[in-house]
């Protein structure tokens, strides 16, 4: 069984891409060691612990295989083979793990086998990983799907957590703050985007009035706090910079997501990249998926808001380009006929 397993590890990555050929061979494998069963585990489980990989995508693989590394792979064999040696192996993986991806991957797998079992040791893995990434011991690994994983599985502490974090890794705070459901994150926006200390240098304000424009449609509490700020005057001209894509319909998502998969809904063209040198973070703005006339409708609504309480010029430029793009989205929904993605 090692053996099977070492086939499925081991890529020749001097080979150049891999084949079409390759890529059959190597998913009839796969489904094969899943065939084994309980009995595959082990050989795996030994795989896993050694804490060697291989990336596919440096031979052209991992879109054809589905998978950005052997072990990913092998956390998603456990996942179908599933039963207690699964469970008790994954979980044995994820207590000696520091990859950030690696823990989100192994929090979703345990919730899917084990619902609700493994959301302490999960988050304990998450908490010791953003330990380690503060002090500069994870380098060139990016934290997001820790902060994903939060969002997913904190609970009631998740804002806790997010705040606890926000200082080091202000937009990835943010974005998850913003996608905790029943707009549980909104508070906490508003008090970082009200924050007069030292917080602003960190770009805190910035990233907290993003994400509050981007929830203001819907979110009363988001769209009066907003609102309040521009007529205090309290953006700069950067701020409208940055508002004037999601204010147009846009949203930000983590560019290297273990959760979702909303980059490759998107058009290429219309992805807009950001990397910050802080806290080595990279997220992506894209237009909000599938909207409908009602949803356009309130986004414009929303635009004539900010517009009325607000006589900056700089300001006024930025949301007339706001209400081009959502222009635009509205005219691509009447050529489909549909919701346009």
């Amino acid at each position: 069984m090692r053996r099977f397993v070492d086939k499925l590890v081991k890529l020749d990555p001097e080979g150049g891409p891999l084949t079409p050929e390759q890529v059959a061979v190597w998913k009839q494998n796969i489904q094969l060691l899943i065939q084994q069963g309980p009995n595959a585990i082990p050989a795996i489980r030994e795989f896993l612990l050694k804490n060697t990989d291989f990336d596919f995508s440096g031979s052209g693989g991992e879109r054809a295989m589905g998978y950005q590394t052997a072990r990913a792979a092998m956390f998603d064999a456990l996942t179908q083979i599933g039963g207690p040696l699964a469970v008790a192996a994954m979980s044995e993986v994820l207590q000696s793990t520091a990859d950030p991806r690696e823990i989100a991957l192994l929090g979703q797998s345990l919730e899917k086998l084990d619902a609700g079992l493994h959301l302490a040791e999960t988050m304990e893995a998450v908490r010791q990983s953003l330990a380690m990434a503060a002090e500069g011991k994870l380098p060139e690994r990016d934290v997001a799907p820790l902060f994903e994983t939060i969002r997913q599985y904190g609970g009631q502490g998740a804002v806790a957590e997010l705040e606890a974090n926000a200082r080091n890794w202000n937009y990835y705070a943010m974005i998850a703050l913003g996608q905790l459901p029943d707009n549980a994150g909104v508070p906490s926006l508003i008090q970082f985007a009200s924050d007069s200390s030292g917080a602003a240098n960190l770009g805190l304000k910035t990233a907290a009035f993003q994400v509050l424009a981007e929830l203001a449609s819907k979110s009363d509490d988001a769209r009066d706090a907003l609102l309040g700020a521009i007529r205090g005057n309290q953006l700069g001209p950067y701020d409208w910079q940055m508002l004037a894509p999601i204010l147009g319909g846009y949203q930000m998502v983590y560019h290297n997501s273990a959760f979702d998969n909303f980059l490759t809904q998107v058009n290429p063209n219309d992805i807009r990249r950001t990397h910050l040198t802080f806290g080595d973070q990279s997220y992506a703005t894209i237009p909000l998926g599938s909207l409908t006339e009602e949803q356009i409708n309130r986004q414009s609504a929303l635009i004539d808001q900010v517009l009325a309480v607000t006589t900056d010029p700089l300001a006024q430029q930025q949301l007339q380009k706001a209400r081009a793009m959502l222009a635009q989205r509205h005219l691509q929904l009447s050529s489909t006929g549909a919701p346009n993605g």
